[in-house]
């Protein structure tokens, strides 16, 4: 069970809490420190003065790299993820480990929810099945505080690509871990995800992330999966052009949106809505006196 955490000092109690009280009892804490300033490992002194978790110090080096130390320095059989500023329901590592009973999945993930109560994945709720490469391909979300993933799994397809530093880490890991292999996918949720400004799904310049991972992959696909995947990261990409719209970041909103249109050319019709999107927020801004933010 790995905690990666950066300055979230205010958080990260109740994110190893959560992991201690777990109905599940043969597990290991392993949170990794990524540099942080804010005096985390003063408050994490207890939990390590008792030996509840293993701590570990390293120089700033993003989620990525964070987690691939927790994965070396684990001994599990399975391995777990959580981010500091999350939380485990109590029975979610026992709920998962009883899945990998089936000895031909390669791991498992589940639904969360944020802490006002609405799901991560609001299309797949109530829907129990296997999930393969393709689902992935085709837009299937797996984020890392959902999965379980067997260790020797792990050792085959690769560590986290740490190069993905802002995005992208999550999908890139999983179109490696179950291709050619299968996922179980649990409906429940259970883990709660924290939203606050600091999120880093929620910064400028997600984009090329996306970019980036469709040309490591798409060498290895048939031209039917390098289209599906196309299509899946032309629609996160022009999230990413919304989100930045809706902040004022009407460039940034554009760079995305091109980009957008260079994986599947029919978001070119969805330019006027971000056109409009970026006016309201300037009225907004305007009403209130306020001056909008370059970009």
């Amino acid at each position: 069970m790995i905690i990666a955490t950066y300055n979230y000092g205010r958080f990260i109690t109740e994110a190893v809490d959560s992991v201690l009280n777990q109905t599940y009892p043969d597990r290991e804490v392993i949170v990794v420190d990524d540099g942080s300033t804010d005096g985390t490992r003063n408050i994490l002194k207890d939990y390590i003065e008792s030996v509840r978790i293993t701590y570990i110090y390293q120089k700033n080096s993003g989620p990525g790299a964070a987690r691939n130390t927790g994965i070396r320095a684990s001994g599990g059989e399975y391995v777990c993820f959580l981010d500091a500023d999350d939380r485990y329901l109590p029975e979610k590592l026992e709920r998962q480990a009883a899945l990998l009973e089936d000895e031909e999945a390669a791991g498992c993930f589940c639904n969360g929810m944020t802490f006002d109560g609405r799901p991560m994945l609001r299309e797949f709720t109530g829907r129990g099945k296997d999930c393969y490469f393709d689902d992935v391909l085709s837009g299937l979300n797996i984020f890392t505080p959902s999965l379980m993933v067997r260790r020797n799994v792990i050792d085959e397809a690769g560590l986290i690509d740490e190069s993905f530093r802002q995005s992208c880490e999550d999908l890139d890991f999983a179109l490696r871990i179950v291709r050619g292999r299968k996922l179980i996918y649990m409906p429940d949720r259970l883990y709660e995800r924290r939203m606050h400004g600091g999120n880093l799904s929620g910064q400028p310049g997600r984009g090329k992330y996306f970019l980036k991972l469709y040309s490591k992959h798409a060498p290895s696909l048939s031209e039917e999966q390098a289209a599906r995947l196309r299509k899946t990261l032309s629609a996160h990409i022009f999230s990413e052009a919304r989100r930045d719209v809706a902040a004022g970041m009407f460039a940034d909103g554009m760079r995305d949106l091109s980009d957008a249109i260079r994986m599947d050319g029919f978001k070119t019709f969805k330019l006027p809505s971000l056109v409009v999107r970026y006016f309201r927020f300037r009225i907004k801004r305007m009403k209130k006196g306020e001056r909008c933010p370059a970009g």
